[in-house]
């Protein structure tokens, strides 16, 4: 009977893999302020969290 010796070894855990996705929730989002919009911080599809900041807009008074 023969032995081997186990030894630790870095493991990837990204794989690619073809398929489709699906939306599992639609919000929309509306804004209590007025004002033209100066920057835009996601994109479709991205995942929020809560607290994150998503749009900001102009400040000028």
């Amino acid at each position: 009977m023969s032995a081997v010796v186990a030894e630790l070894t870095p493991l990837s855990t990204a794989q690619e893999r073809p398929g489709t996705l699906r939306l599992r929730k639609l919000v929309r989002i509306h804004s209590q302020e007025e004002g033209r919009v100066v920057e835009l911080s996601l994109f479709e599809g991205d995942h929020v969290v809560q607290g994150q900041v998503l749009v900001r807009l102009e400040d000028d008074l």
